[in-house]
C-alpha cells in the first residue's frame, strides 16, 4: 500500500468515526461534496490552499471568510488538518474513501446499469430484483446509456464491474485473434 493510500484511509476513517459520533453522516457528506464542487469550479481557491507561499494562518482566515457559514466545524477541521499537513491535494481521494465507508456500512448498494439504449422499466426492475436477491441488500439503481456499447449491458454493483456488452465481447474476440 502506498503512503498516500494509508494517509487517505486514516483521514477518511477518522472523519467517518466523527461523523458517526455526531450522527450526521449524510449531511457531512453533502457539505464535503459542496466543498469539492467549489474547489473544482474555482481552481484559484484550490491552488491557494495547496501553495506553500501563503501562510497557513492566512489560508484559515480566507477559508472562514469564504466557507465559514456554509460548513460545520467537522469539515473546517478536516480542511485545516489537510492544509496544515500539506495534504490538501488528497481531498478528493479522502472524500471518495469517506463515501466508500458510508456505502460499505449502508444497507443500500449503488448499482449503475449502462446500456446502448434506454431499457424498459420492467427490464430494469427484473435486473434489480435479481441482484437484490443475490446480495440481500436494497439497491439504489441509476440508468445510463452509452451508444458505444453496441448492445448488451454493463453493471456496476458497488465497486464490481460486470461487462456484458457486445463491444466488450468483440474486443475480447479481437484480442484472441491477434494472439493467434
Amino acid at each position: 500500500m502506498s503512503i498516500n493510500k494509508g494517509i487517505i484511509k486514516k483521514y477518511a476513517q477518522g472523519l467517518y468515526k466523527v461523523a458517526l459520533k455526531e450522527e450526521n453522516v449524510t449531511q457531512i457528506s453533502v457539505r464535503l461534496h459542496s466543498i469539492k464542487n467549489i474547489l473544482k469550479s474555482v481552481p484559484e481557491l484550490n491552488q491557494l490552499f495547496i501553495t506553500r507561499r501563503v501562510q497557513i494562518e492566512d489560508k484559515m482566515v480566507m477559508l472562514k471568510n469564504i466557507l465559514g457559514d456554509k460548513i460545520s466545524g467537522i469539515e473546517m477541521d478536516l480542511i485545516v488538518l489537510l492544509i496544515e499537513n500539506g495534504h490538501m491535494l488528497l481531498y478528493g481521494e479522502v472524500l471518495e474513501r469517506f463515501d466508500y465507508l458510508i456505502d460499505k456500512d449502508s444497507k443500500i448498494i449503488k448499482v449503475q446499469i449502462t446500456s446502448s439504449t434506454r431499457l424498459p422499466d420492467d427490464e430494469v426492475q427484473k435486473i434489480s430484483s435479481t441482484i437484490e436477491n443475490k446480495i440481500q441488500k436494497k439497491l439504489n439503481v441509476k440508468m445510463d446509456t452509452d451508444i458505444s456499447l453496441v448492445g448488451g449491458i454493463k453493471l456496476r454493483v458497488g465497486n464490481t464491474l460486470i461487462d456484458g456488452s457486445v463491444s466488450n465481447r468483440l474486443q475480447k474476440m479481437r484480442d484472441t485473434l491477434i494472439q493467434v
